[in-house]
């Protein structure tokens, strides 16, 4: 199953996140399997509306068929 990795930024829109989320977790639910992961520098990410996110620190094991997103760039 393929994995979309997003790298979370400080100061991340959250649109810029929700958005491309929601589409691969629609995919998902459509029968086009992902897993959606997020990561970041530290485990807790300021985004510029003041809502926290929260990312694991560590990378998942990727393979040619995976997805790095940074939102927002």
């Amino acid at each position: 199953m393929p994995r979309v990795v997003f790298l979370l930024i400080p100061r991340v829109h959250l649109l810029d996140v929700a958005g491309p989320a929601q589409v691969f977790s629609t995919a998902d639910d459509l029968g086009h399997p992902y897993t959606l992961t997020y990561v970041a520098e530290d485990a807790e990410v300021a985004t510029v509306q003041g809502l926290p996110l929260r990312a694991e620190t560590g990378w998942p094991p990727l393979t040619p068929d995976d997805l790095v997103i940074v939102p927002g760039w």
